[in-house]
């Protein structure tokens, strides 16, 4: 799949095709070059299809929507060898369940994703953030206030715990179109009055975001680092009690096991606006009013005696996030999933499952394609 890479923008209908083996870094240069944007993930070496196929999380979500909401088009090979296109106008019923299940029914080998012009120059402004652990509580309150006003479509921040227990980092990146650098200082003033140990404000480009924001942390997940073990939840709301337990905890687990110091936590806040405004029924992805908060709990490690260990941690510190995440259910963006019950990431409702399986049975009735969160029949 790799060698299936091609990434072309028609500048008239700003419609982007792409290969299915391409990484979000050449289509983010390609859209870039050609004065447009779209919602993709943070990391540059995820690819395009494997991601988008989830759901496709992202910073421009609140101004355009998930990755499978800019879908127009895919190529599929079925199990059968047959390759057929899905559309709204054709193979629709295969439409709705490739845009959030979609692996479960055959390889995509190509696709076509509607863009939107870019913000003028292609600028947006960044700012990096380093709090003291004291800070926590203060940090956790004022990320829940900006949830609530609610958080602009142009934005996206991050929260991360990384190495250095006794600080938190922050990180914050927003889109707007007329005045970026001082729209931007505008939300992140009260940031500022925190009183954080570093405040960076930067304007990077977009082609420049994947690997300079959040301090570099998101795109060194994209190095190539021994063993790795992730548990995610979604969260509606900071419990700052829960956070600072975390937090703890955290510290604890990296001095008793200083292998896994690559580690970290990573809370993704991102506008909901043009998510929540695509009908909830209109495709397989269930959770759009459930995925305030992506949390990722991410164990890198070397030494594989300490799998058990890592597993027990990181599972129970998901499993705590979960009890005062604001949902009554869990819920899993399942591009982070880890084996939860398939309800997590495919939805609750009693015809969600029902109708993924009935596409299974049609279009994959041997599971040729049952590798990852299956859907069974």
């Amino acid at each position: 799949m790799e060698q299936i890479n091609h990434v072309s923008v028609d500048k008239k209908t700003g419609i982007a095709t792409v290969g299915g083996g391409t990484v979000y870094e050449r289509l983010i240069n390609a859209t870039y070059a050609a004065g447009r944007e779209m919602t993709v993930g943070s990391c540059w070496c995820v690819g395009v299809l494997g991601a988008a196929l989830g759901g496709g999380h992202g910073r421009l979500q609140g101004l355009h929507g998930m990755s499978i909401d800019s879908i127009r088009r895919l190529r599929v090979v079925l199990a059968s060898g047959k390759v057929i296109n899905v559309s709204e106008k054709k193979n629709e019923d295969l439409f709705w369940g490739i845009r959030g299940a979609g692996q479960n029914f055959g390889v995509v080998v190509e696709a076509d994703f509607q863009t939107a012009p870019q913000v003028p120059q292609g600028l947006q402004y960044d700012v990096e953030m380093q709090f003291a652990g004291d800070k926590l509580e203060r940090v956790f309150d004022l990320m829940n206030q900006q949830i609530k006003a609610p958080l602009p479509p142009q934005l996206a921040v991050n929260i991360i715990f990384g190495a250095n227990v006794t600080t938190l980092k922050a990180s914050g990146t927003t889109a707007y179109k007329k005045s970026p650098r001082s729209d931007g200082q505008r939300w992140s003033a009260p940031w500022k009055q925190l009183g954080p140990i570093t405040y960076v404000e930067t304007m990077y480009n977009w082609s420049e975001l994947p690997f300079k924001t959040a301090n570099g942390l998101i795109a060194a997940q994209c190095l190539k680092y021994g063993y790795k073990n992730t548990y995610s939840v979604n969260l509606a709301t900071f419990n700052t009690a829960t956070m600072r337990s975390v937090y703890t905890s955290w510290g604890t687990f990296l001095a008793a096991n200083p292998n896994v110091n690559a580690s970290t936590v990573l809370f993704e806040v991102y506008g909901q606006q043009a998510v929540r405004a695509a009908p909830e029924n209109g495709s397989a992805f269930p959770n759009r009013f459930t995925s305030t908060i992506l949390t990722v709990v991410t164990s890198w490690y070397t030494e594989p005696s300490l799998s058990q260990t890592v597993d027990t941690w990181t599972s129970g510190v998901r499993a705590q996030m979960q009890r005062t995440s604001g949902y009554d259910k869990l819920h899993v963006y399942q591009n982070y999933g880890h084996a939860e019950p398939p309800q997590a990431f495919y939805g609750y409702e009693a015809w969600r499952l029902p109708r993924l399986r009935a596409l299974k049975r049609k279009y994959d009735p041997l599971n040729i394609f049952g590798a990852y969160h299956p859907v069974t029949v």
